[in-house]
Order: structure tokens, then C-alpha cells, then sequence
């Protein structure tokens, strides 16, 4: 058997941990920009946001999210951290 078919669980693992930074960035992102967007700046008191401010960023990230994982594998059939790990 070969490496490159069937990792080892620790490199599935660290594909996956590679692939959890690489999201958490994105999020962060789209929430910032989200922040942003809705009127929020660096010196204004925050307000809470409203239920339907809450449902379009929830919505905006899952479609990034979906987004990132459609697109990769479609264009190559990996993730980012499946590439980087060598997992196919």
C-alpha cells in the first residue's frame, strides 16, 4: 500500500488541522469585512447586531465555506491541506 492512497491517521489529522486554520481565516475575514460593511468601525461603541445581520453573516460564511471545499475539489480534487499533506 502505498503512503500517497491510504495516509497514516496522523497526516489526515494534520491535513485536516492545515485545512481548520486555512477556514478559521476565512471566517474571520468574512466577518470582519461583514463588521465593516454594516456601519462597524474601530471607534464607535458596538451595537448588537440585528437577527437579520446575524442570518446574512451566518449565511455569507457557509457560502464561502462551501465555497473553499466545492472549488477544491472540483478544480483538483484536494483541499489545500490534502496538497500540502500529499492525500489524495
Amino acid at each position: 500500500m502505498s503512503t500517497a492512497h491510504s495516509p497514516f491517521l496522523l497526516r489526515r489529522i494534520a491535513a485536516g488541522l492545515y485545512d481548520l486554520l486555512l477556514c478559521a481565516a476565512l471566517v474571520l475575514g468574512v466577518a470582519m469585512t461583514f463588521t465593516l460593511a454594516t456601519g462597524g468601525s474601530g471607534g464607535e461603541q458596538l451595537r448588537a447586531p440585528s437577527l437579520l445581520e446575524q442570518a446574512l453573516l451566518q449565511l455569507t460564511t457557509l457560502v464561502v465555506l462551501t465555497g473553499y471545499f466545492v472549488g477544491s475539489w472540483s478544480r483538483s480534487g484536494q483541499t489545500v491541506g490534502m496538497r500540502a499533506w500529499g492525500i489524495r
